[in-house]
């Protein structure tokens, strides 16, 4: 799936303010002609991030954060509706930065995935118009400049007023290579970047070709890497060399079954994934089953006399027993521990009660032997030592009620 992507803005004092729009429109037109058999155009999105532009008239614009979520939901429902190919064609240069961030973002909630292939490009990334034409001033897209004026010449010249009294701005941001935040009247005055006046309609022509062939060329490798290296039905995108992709055990080995010397295409389901199926109906569904009525609720369980777990609403098989067994054998042993030991109050509770006896018994002893010094007698205890130790008379006495007490 490609879905074009844009901008509503400003275009200097010369060219429409829908003209990025426009120009990536006709690109993906012709890049759509060329592989209707193989790609699919989604309508164009032709409101972009252009916060930076908003000191001109003429400007429509989503914010970054907005727009994020905008490529974020438009990417989510093409993967709801089953598309696992999403290429993105940029032809604003303040989507990048967010475009770039959605991407990323979608593939982290997708990580689990391995049949997505998700592109964000800018239709100017994909090929060099200076290798072929030596006429062209520029090398580098600006804004409202000497390319795209020259496309919009070409697309719909009755649109383009008059260029040729435009003065050259430059590109530079400031600061480089550190990145400058900037909004577009920082670099200009008019709203146009570069050499709209030499701009002619031959070199637009030129310029949509070559672009348009450079998407192509895209899209191509993409859909080969697909479909050859990866297989239908799974995307492991392989980094590295080429000698280190053909080395590596994943490479998928295409299999030409309908004689057309293209095993990438219509040869599928391929063999490998017939016996991945297999194997996953053989052992992955047997353990589900397996979690499913193994369950550790040890008290619905019954033994049988060959000492096999009967699960209600479970399978024969072995493993399922096996299981059942040793699960049950544990719930046995917890409950039997359970059992000897009284609950954690009356643990509490009988470890006090032989601390207090243990403590009487001791408190007993000592004052059996006379040798209770454990604390100090108030004032009617030391006279009554006092007429003992003196062997006067109630000595006896009292030591008589003091054992007895105890």
């Amino acid at each position: 799936m490609v879905v074009p992507v844009a901008a509503l803005e400003q275009h200097g004092h010369h060219m429409p303010v829908f003209t990025d729009s426009l120009l990536v429109g006709e690109v993906v037109r012709r890049v759509g002609a060329a592989m209707s058999d193989r790609v699919l155009i989604a309508p164009l999105m032709w409101l972009g991030n252009s916060h930076h532009h908003m000191d001109f008239q003429g400007t429509l614009s989503a914010s970054p954060r907005v727009y994020l979520d905008l490529l974020n939901d438009l990417a989510e429902n093409l993967i709801t509706h089953g598309f696992r190919r999403i290429v993105f064609i940029n032809g604003h240069g303040g989507n990048i930065t967010p475009g770039k961030q959605a991407i990323f973002e979608i593939r982290q909630r997708h990580r689990d995935r391995s049949d997505l292939l998700l592109l964000f490009a800018s239709y100017w990334d994909n090929a060099n118009p200076n290798a072929g034409r030596s006429d062209l001033v520029q090398s580098q897209m600006g804004h409202a400049c000497e390319w795209e004026t020259s496309m919009m010449l070409r697309l719909a010249p009755h649109l383009v007023k008059d260029y040729k009294r435009a003065e050259p701005v430059g590109f530079g941001f400031g600061f480089e290579p550190a990145y400058r935040g900037w909004t577009t009247k920082d670099r200009t005055v008019t709203g146009h970047i570069g050499r709209p006046q030499d701009a002619t309609a031959e070199k637009g022509e030129y310029l949509f070709a070559t672009y348009a062939a450079g998407v192509s060329k895209l899209l191509r490798g993409r859909h080969r890497l697909g479909r050859q290296e990866l297989g239908d039905g799974v995307a492991h995108l392989s980094f590295g060399s080429r000698k280190s992709r053909s080395a590596s055990p994943n490479r998928f080995t295409g299999e030409d079954r309908d004689g057309d010397r293209r095993p990438w295409e219509d040869d599928h389901p391929p063999r490998w994934l017939e016996s991945l199926c297999e194997d996953t109906a053989q052992h992955v569904a047997p353990a589900r089953r397996r979690r499913r009525y193994a369950h550790p609720n040890e008290a619905q369980r019954r033994l049988d006399e060959d000492g096999r777990a009967q699960v209600p609403g479970g399978d024969d098989q072995e493993g399922c027993h096996a299981l059942g067994r040793r699960r049950a054998a544990s719930s046995r042993a917890r409950l039997t521990l359970r059992a000897r030991r009284p609950p954690p109050r009356k643990r509490a509770l009988h470890r006090q009660h032989h601390r207090s006896d243990d403590a009487s018994a001791q408190r007993h002893a000592r004052h059996r032997d006379g040798d209770d010094d454990r604390r100090e007698p108030g004032p009617q205890g030391r006279h009554q030592q006092q007429r003992e130790n003196e062997g006067g008379p109630g000595a006896s006495c009292a030591v008589n009620l003091i054992v007895n007490r105890y």
